[in-house]
């Protein structure tokens, strides 16, 4: 059974490195997602819960990539696993993704599509997503702003 998401009336808790960086990262996207934030507004969460040494990544980032919650997570999963190859970092950052998709169908799909890369995984949940969408019976076209799917 679906229940409507209510937004939670609560910060994320601190994360300054000390407790694990998965546990803290899956409390973060629960809430994340309950809270309907998109990635700017997930990023500005996680960079103003961040303490102590964790809140040091900030300074490895430009501004633009501090705005994007993908970069702040790379950065901090580079701190958390710090003798862990790129290769193995693409990989856990990609699976990461994939196994935070609130969609279980969506999720499987993107699976089995086999993606190498977080990047081809965003690109395949994001197409199979819009092919949701356009096939959704409520969806009309509007004049001023374009294809515009609508919640029934």
């Amino acid at each position: 059974m679906n229940y409507p998401k209510v937004p939670v009336k609560k910060k994320p808790q601190e994360f300054d490195g000390k407790v694990s960086w998965k546990a803290y990262q899956a409390q973060y996207e629960l809430l994340a997602e309950q809270n309907g934030w998109d990635d700017k507004q997930c990023a500005v969460q996680l960079a103003t819960s961040l303490k102590g040494a964790a809140m040091e990544v900030l300074s490895q980032l430009t501004g633009k990539e501090r705005s994007s919650y993908m970069s702040l997570v790379k950065v901090l999963e580079r701190r958390a696993y710090p003798g862990a190859s790129p290769d193995l970092l693409a990989m856990l950052s990609r699976d990461q993704f994939v196994d935070a998709l609130d969609n279980t169908q969506l999720k499987i799909q993107v699976k089995q599509s086999q993606p190498a890369t977080l990047q081809e995984a965003l690109a395949r949940a994001l197409e199979l997503e819009s092919y949701v969408r356009s096939s959704l019976p409520n969806c009309r076209m509007e004049s001023s702003s374009g294809f515009k799917a609508r919640k029934g």
